[in-house]
Order: structure tokens, then C-alpha cells, then sequence
């Protein structure tokens, strides 16, 4: 599985879609992967990790990785099954077991589950996991922000995208590796304000394209997931909150040179 450096992970926080086009690209590595997930989760291998107290954590990240994969193929199931096994994998590791890589494991397996459930049952299970005995993290409670979204509660998607990105501000690289869920937040309050459609809320949107996200992705390279996949709709929508015919034409004009580069 190789690593994707700034790009790891941002499908989870900010794209919202099934990404097939990850599968086939790394189709190689997935049946790599699959294989030595076979042998090093056979039972008689485990057995002998147990007794040697040697370390699966490499392999429980392996079989992770799988499970994510397998999720965006649309195999939920399967999903499931790969990343229920990593996660117990993790917890039986000889030399210990990583309590903050397991509970962000944990609300990736909740967010797979959810998949299969309707809008309001993804919503109360993302909120369970913002209400747990071990206190809620910034991707829980970016994942109930997008619920919510999605669920059409818009008022109360906006309270919570706001309460992450209190003084967000993205203008350089360092910064934009560390926050993603910051960032993540900034979007999902622009889809929500241009879904609510005042005036208020379409100033508010203008405003956070214009001196925040748009500024920022341009920068990104060319063929950054950001740039490929996220920037055209930030452009769309920053359509749809233009002020007058003379704004809109404006924003127009900046979709089409986009897709031209």
C-alpha cells in the first residue's frame, strides 16, 4: 500500500463518495494485500505470533487498509469482516495494543456499518459514537455534522461544523496536514449555508470560499485529490451563493478555466 503522503486519508474527510477508481488503480497491492492477509491470519499463524510474542500491529494495519478498500468497492460485508479482524488483531498484539489507533478504527468500522442504514439511523449512530464513555474525537463529530447534513437537519449540522472550525484558517501546507478536520468542517458549513439560501448564509458561504478554501486548493498541484475531486464542487457551489449576475458570471468563468486546466 503506498503512501500517498498529503493525500492519505483526505477521502474520508471531505469527498463524501464512493471512490472505485482507488480500487482499480492499486488492484495489484489489494490482491498482494489479500494474500499475506491469508497467511498471516491463518490460525496456525496466529498461534505462533501468540506463543513468540511477536508483534501483528504491522499486519492488523494491513488487514485495516483492506477493509477500507473493500468499502469503497461497495463489499460492506467483507468490509466489515477485514476491519472487525483488525481491530481484535490490534487489541491481542503482544507488545501492546494502541488504544487511540483502535477507537479511530472503531468509528471507521461505525461509519461502514452506517452505510447500510437510513439517513436517520446514520445519524443516531454517529451521534452514539460523539457520546461515549471515552469522550468524542474532532471525526466524530465531523462525521454527525455530515449526517445531519445529509438528513436535511441543516441548523443543526451548521451548530456542529462550527464548533470544529472555531478559528479555522488554512494558509500553508503544515497547517493543512494537521487540521483536516478543521478543513473538512469549513466545507461541510459551505454546503449547509448554501443549502439554507438566505442572504445571511450566502455571504457567509462567499466569504469562507473566497478567503479561505478556494485561495488554499489552488495552490494545491494539479492532480491533487483535492484539486481533481473537491475543488469543482467548491466552485459549483460557490456559484450558487454568487451575489448578482455580475458575481455569478465571475464564478462561472472560474469553473470553466478549472476544468480547462
Amino acid at each position: 500500500m503506498a503512501d500517498k503522503g498529503v493525500q492519505e486519508d483526505w477521502e474520508d474527510f471531505v469527498l463524501g463518495v464512493t471512490i472505485r477508481k482507488l480500487v482499480i488503480d492499486e488492484l495489484t497491492a489489494f490482491r498482494h494485500a489479500l494474500a499475506v492477509i491469508r497467511h498471516a491470519f491463518s490460525d496456525k499463524m496466529r498461534r505462533f505470533l501468540r506463543q513468540n510474542r511477536l508483534s501483528v500491529g504491522n499486519f492488523a494495519r494491513l488487514l485495516f487498509q483492506v477493509g477500507r478498500m473493500t468499502a469503497s468497492a461497495g463489499k460492506i460485508d467483507k468490509a466489515i469482516h477485514y476491519i472487525q479482524d483488525a481491530i481484535q488483531a490490534m487489541k491481542e498484539d503482544a507488545h501492546g495494543s494502541n488504544s487511540m489507533l483502535i477507537a479511530e478504527w472503531e468509528l471507521h468500522l461505525a461509519k461502514v456499518r452506517s452505510s447500510k442504514l437510513s439517513s436517520s439511523d446514520a445519524t443516531a449512530e454517529a451521534r452514539a459514537c460523539t457520546t461515549g464513555s471515552g469522550g468524542s474525537s474532532l471525526q466524530a463529530v465531523l462525521w454527525l455534522a455530515e449526517c445531519l447534513r445529509k438528513e436535511g437537519r441543516l441548523q443543526e449540522s451548521l451548530e456542529w461544523f462550527r464548533r470544529i472550525r472555531q478559528a479555522f484558517l488554512i494558509h500553508n501546507e503544515p497547517v493543512f496536514k494537521r487540521d483536516k478536520e478543521t478543513f473538512a468542517a469549513a466545507v461541510g458549513e459551505v454546503y449547509v449555508l448554501a443549502g439554507i439560501g438566505d442572504v445571511e448564509s450566502k455571504a457567509e458561504a462567499r466569504r469562507i470560499i473566497d478567503e479561505s478554501l478556494a485561495p488554499f486548493l489552488i495552490s494545491m498541484d494539479q492532480d491533487h485529490v483535492l484539486q481533481v475531486l473537491l475543488y469543482p464542487n467548491i466552485l459549483l457551489c460557490r456559484i450558487e451563493v454568487a451575489d448578482g449576475a455580475i458575481d455569478q458570471a465571475r464564478a462561472l468563468r472560474n469553473l470553466v478555466d478549472h476544468e480547462y486546466q
